[in-house]
């Protein structure tokens, strides 16, 4: 069992440790007065996405539901939004990017957004 969700874990939740650990040194940066207010900003929205993949992922599959079709199971829904939500954390990452966040931070969640815009692609396609 742990095999079969190592890859959907990965997918989903590995963006959210990402970009809290970007939120967190952008915070610091932004406590010592390198960094403005805005690109934390647009990152803490970036992060609200990221997280909404994790725990969509996470709570389904702690506490999954009866076999529903696909068009009316949850987790294959909340999934879905991610193909509007991960272009919205996306253009937010660019923003804070060009703004004055760090190279290490914009790039990786760029592609981290990437795939869940990727994930939110199949989802749809499954319903």
């Amino acid at each position: 069992m742990v095999h079969e969700l190592l890859v959907p874990l990965l997918i989903t939740c590995s963006p959210a440790i990402v970009s809290t650990s970007a939120l967190a040194v952008a915070a610091m940066r932004y406590k010592r007065g390198t960094l403005r207010a805005l690109p934390v900003s647009c990152l803490a929205g970036a992060w609200v996405v990221t997280a909404y993949a994790a725990l969509i992922f996470l709570r389904y599959t702690f506490r999954p539901i009866a076999h529903l079709p696909p068009w009316q199971d949850p987790e294959v829904l909340g999934l879905s939004m991610l193909f509007f939500l991960a272009p919205i954390g996306l253009g937010l990452t660019v923003i804070s990017g060009l703004r004055g966040l760090s190279r290490w931070a914009t790039i990786p969640l760029i592609a981290e957004f990437l795939v869940l815009f990727a994930v939110g692609v199949l989802e749809c396609a499954s319903v």
